[in-house]
């Protein structure tokens, strides 16, 4: 193994290498001169990238079944180096968070390795003589190795960080930190979150897509994120809870709701059974049943015995040792008794929503008590933020009958909170979102107008205040102090109103009749030129500059093929609307001049508008590229929910019900109808098919 020297060390502060003529050059003062370049350009580059961020390319897809993770060739910053790395498949679970990166190796070529290191300078004393040996640097994509640094993480094989475009990235910490010290972290926009159910134990929290900054950075989500979040299924027990069992009451409610299940329930029963007596007098018979809480008779035949006289109980026996009479030994007698009695569930008694039902079993004695020993619910309230490297995490709080949520981390943007409340399905579940939102410079200007409007209507419900108190009631005939901002004063409901406001002119008006049309093009007709969604005057197309001639052919993808990766458009591709809820009224109106004539007419007033939380129900046109030629049973789901599609001429239909089918170059057109009950915002839409 050759010995390699290298003096260089940062701490000595060297600037430059300064040659000496007469004095030969050694192979340190060459390694130190590399260490010298190679450390300058670190420190510059670390300044501008950060280790692990992607120079261009590497762009990574999962596939379908989450069994393998396909990267793209590209060149990506590393320690002071910028490497070109070739495209690469890793296999992965697709199940918790996974982290693939670049695990770096280092190895030493030789002239032995590679002769063509040996020098080539033909007519020379050195010619095919050893020269420098060379370092070379292998980079690897592997998954979860800890000798790795991290490009890519994935959660459940969906991915939710990759690094970022490297612009400026030493400076960026800089901004984030100036950022954060002038605003904080703060919501830009989206990450509402809402409950779907799941399964039977765990709901999905859904985080709408939205843009935020987390201690000064930036993190922007393109779609909704999804994290299962357990039920409220914590269980707490009360111990004998006391009851009072009347005759003829047989549903008791339990003081703590939910209840899961009820462990024990003992109540004192009464009982008459025929008892044997022992051979031997003044003996004591054992009662079957114990423990006993009390003898109410005796009796055999017409005889009945008398407690204190002729016996006592002792224990969980009948006491013959009194001076009494007592039946004679061997014979029979009734015995009518107490004992307390470990009900039995489905026979004696059966837990009935969160009420105790006695069945037609046992029943406990009339005015006695019987103990529940019982299991019932905690709610519980959870946190979810946003943490700086992009992650969304979700706190559990402490389950109680009264739960409050947890603390917030530091470092983090709380979003919201979440009540589960006891063992609640998930539309009972209540999602608060925080809204930590920063106000821009628009809204903090419609904030100033709003707080000027209510410092006017404050001065309205002065004057109202002062007319009402200090003017008699003849001064106030005529008297208007309506700002005509809202209908506080008007009574909608009278059968005469038929009037409307103008909130931004502040008047009372009679509103138009109207109607909404979505905006349809004549597609055969028009002389437009549709693009889409885009409808722009006729033109023609005109070849300003051409190149028909190339040097050579060069293949792009030498090492790899890789698969078809479709592309989608949709038409619309978004869709706004307002829900307005309207009074319909008819207004009849006489002229007596210059001849009688009657007229009507309908007004309507508008009452409230409201944006709405579902999304409506319209036709969309889906239109694909790219995908492989003749693919069958291409489905598509509108936010995971599956729809049917209808071809759009020349596309056919697929083999499957509810597919298409691509064209030779890869195409398809269809439309779909939205699916009942999806939630307003942004939503992913897929197209795929398996072959």
């Amino acid at each position: 193994m050759a010995a390699y020297y290298n003096r260089f060390d940062p701490s000595k502060r060297w600037f430059e290498l300064l040659p000496i003529p007469g004095r030969r050059l050694q192979s340190a003062e060459v390694a130190e001169l590399q260490s010298m370049s190679i450390y300058r350009d670190r420190r510059i580059g670390d300044v501008l990238f950060g280790t692990g961020h992607i120079i261009d390319g590497c762009q990574i897809s999962v596939d379908d079944a989450k069994t393998q993770a396909d990267i793209t060739k590209g060149s990506i910053y590393y320690d002071g180096m910028i490497y070109d790395i070739a495209g690469a498949s890793v296999v992965i679970t697709g199940m918790g968070q996974e982290v693939i990166g670049l695990k770096v190796t280092y190895e030493i070529i030789t002239h032995e390795d590679d002769p063509t290191l040996k020098d080539p300078a033909i007519g020379y004393q050195n010619y095919g003589m050893p020269g420098m040996d060379r370092r070379v640097a292998n980079l690897n994509w592997v998954v979860n190795d800890p000798a790795a640094f991290p490009v890519f993480r994935l959660q459940d094989g969906v991915v939710v960080l990759a690094a970022v475009p490297p612009e400026l990235e030493g400076i960026t910490p800089i901004l984030a930190r100036r950022t954060y010290d002038t605003s904080g972290s703060f919501l830009v926009f989206g990450m509402d979150g809402f409950i779907e159910a799941l399964d039977e134990d765990y709901v999905n929290l859904v985080i709408e897509a939205g843009k935020a900054y987390v201690l000064g950075r930036e993190i922007d989500k393109l779609i909704p994120t999804k994290i299962p979040v357990a039920k409220a299924k914590t269980t707490r027990q009360v111990v004998n809870e006391t009851k009072t069992y009347q005759t003829g009451v047989n549903k008791y409610s339990l003081n703590s709701t939910p209840v899961k299940q009820i462990n024990i329930l003992t109540a004192i029963v009464e009982k008459t059974e025929d008892i044997t007596r022992g051979s031997l007098p003044g003996t004591t018979d054992l009662l079957p049943k114990t423990p006993v809480v009390a003898i109410v008779s005796i009796s055999q035949g017409v005889t009945t015995y008398q407690q204190g006289i002729d016996y006592q109980q002792t224990g969980d026996s009948v006491d013959w040792s009194l001076d009494g009479t007592e039946p004679d030994g061997g014979s029979t007698y009734s015995v009518t008794y107490r004992y307390i009695k470990t009900m039995i569930s489905g026979t004696d008694y059966a837990l009935n929503g969160n009420n105790v039902e006695f069945l037609a079993g046992d029943l406990p004695v009339d005015g006695s008590t019987f103990q529940i020993t019982y299991d019932f619910y905690l709610g519980r309230r959870d946190l979810y933020y946003l943490e700086p490297g992009g992650d969304f995490e979700v706190i559990s709080g402490q389950p109680d009958m009264y739960p409050y949520a947890p603390g917030e981390p530091p470092n983090v943007l709380a979003l919201g909170e979440i009540y589960f409340p006891p063992d609640a399905e998930a539309a009972d579940i209540v999602v608060t979102n925080y809204r930590p939102q920063r106000l821009t410079m628009l809204e903090l200007r419609a904030m100033l107008e709003r707080l000027e409007r209510a410092e006017y209507n404050m001065a309205i419900t002065e004057l109202d205040t002062i007319a009402q108190t200090s003017d008699p009631d003849v001064a106030r005939v005529g008297t208007m102090t309506d700002n005509f901002t809202n209908f506080e004063k008007c009574d909608i409901y009278h059968p005469l109103w038929d009037a409307s406001i103008d909130p931004d002119n502040k008047t009372l008006v009679l509103p138009p009749n109207y109607e909404e049309h979505d905006l349809v093009a004549d597609v055969v007709n028009t002389t437009a030129v549709l693009k889409g969604r885009l409808y722009m005057l006729p033109y023609t197309e005109e070849v300003i500059l051409e190149q028909n001639l190339a040097t050579e052919c060069m293949n792009v993808n030498p090492y790899a093929v890789w698969g078809n990766v479709g592309v989608i458009f949709l038409d619309p591709s978004e869709d706004v609307w307002m829900e307005v809820t309207h009074i319909h009224k008819t207004i009849t109106s006489w002229w007596v001049s210059p001849v009688n004539r009657r007229t009507s007419h309908t007004t309507t007033a508008l009452l409230m508008d409201e944006q709405v939380e579902t999304m409506r129900q319209i036709p969309i046109t889906i239109r694909g590229e790219n995908f492989l030629p003749d693919s069958d049973n291409i489905q598509v789901t509108f936010d995971g929910v599956p729809v049917e599609l209808t071809p759009v001429a020349p596309t056919a239909a697929g083999t499957n019900a509810g597919t298409v089918r691509a064209d030779v170059d890869g195409k398809f057109t269809a439309t779909f109808v939205i699916p009942p009950d999806i939630r307003s915002g942004t939503r992913e839409v897929r197209a795929f098919n398996y072959v």
